[in-house]
C-alpha cells in the first residue's frame, strides 16, 4: 500500500466511557505522535509493551516501528483530541500465514475497550491481507492484556521465562468479538468511515 493509501484510511468510534476516537493507519510520518504517546505511558506500561525499562523511543526504535508498508507491517492508531493514545500493529514475516501482533494503550485511556477495538479492527485488516492467525507474547503479570486476548479467543500458554505465548486464529471469531460486531457492545458504536 502506498503512503497515500495508508493516509486515506480512517474510522470514527467511541469507547465505553464515550471518549471519541479516530482510528487511522499510521504512516512513517507519525514519529512525533508515536514518541509522544510512548512518553505519556507509565514506566509499568512501557515495560509491559517493550519487555524492558524504556524512557523514550530511540531513532532506531522509531525506524523499526514506523517501517510500515500497510501490508506486511500495519499499525493502527487510536487518536483522541488530536493525540495518539493507542496503537495496534501486526508484522508478517516472509510468506507465513501468521503475523505477530502487539497492542499498547496509554494509561489514562486504559480499561475502556480501546485495546479490544484495535484488536478487532486489526483482525479484519489482517484477514483482508491473507493473515490466518496472530501470534504474540505477553508478560505473565500483564493481566489486562491476558484478559483481552483470552476474551478474544486466543490460545494461551505460559513459557518458562514468565512470558505468555498467545495464538489467535483469525478464522475463528470469538463470541465476545462477534457480540461487539453485531450489537455494538462494550460501549462502541459501529465504526463508521470518517469524511
Amino acid at each position: 500500500m502506498s503512503a497515500a493509501g495508508i493516509a486515506r484510511f480512517c474510522e470514527q468510534a467511541a469507547a465505553a466511557d464515550g471518549t471519541r476516537l479516530l482510528l487511522r493507519l499510521l504512516s512513517p510520518s507519525d514519529g512525533a505522535a508515536l514518541r509522544s504517546s510512548v512518553a505519556r505511558m507509565s514506566p509499568r506500561s512501557r515495560y509491559f509493551r517493550f519487555f524492558a525499562p524504556k524512557d523514550d523511543l530511540t531513532a532506531d526504535d522509531l525506524r523499526l516501528l514506523l517501517a510500515i508498508d500497510g501490508e506486511r507491517h500495519l499499525a493502527l492508531g487510536a487518536f483522541s483530541q488530536g493525540q495518539l493514545w493507542g496503537v495496534g500493529r501486526f508484522v508478517r514475516h516472509g510468506q507465513e500465514a501468521a503475523a505477530e501482533v502487539a497492542l499498547e494503550v496509554g494509561d489514562r485511556l486504559q480499561r475502556i475497550g480501546i485495546g479490544t477495538l484495535l484488536l478487532r479492527r486489526l483482525e479484519d485488516l489482517a484477514r483482508e491481507r491473507g493473515v490466518a492467525r496472530f501470534t504474540g507474547q505477553v508478560l505473565c503479570d500483564n493481566h489486562g492484556m491476558i484478559a483481552l486476548l483470552r476474551n478474544a479467543g486466543a490460545h494461551l500458554g505460559l513459557t518458562s521465562r514468565g512470558v505468555v505465548e498467545a495464538r489467535l486464529d483469525l478464522s475463528e471469531s470469538s463470541p465476545a468479538l462477534e457480540r461487539e460486531r453485531s450489537e455494538g457492545a462494550a460501549g462502541f458504536e459501529p465504526a463508521t468511515p470518517a469524511v
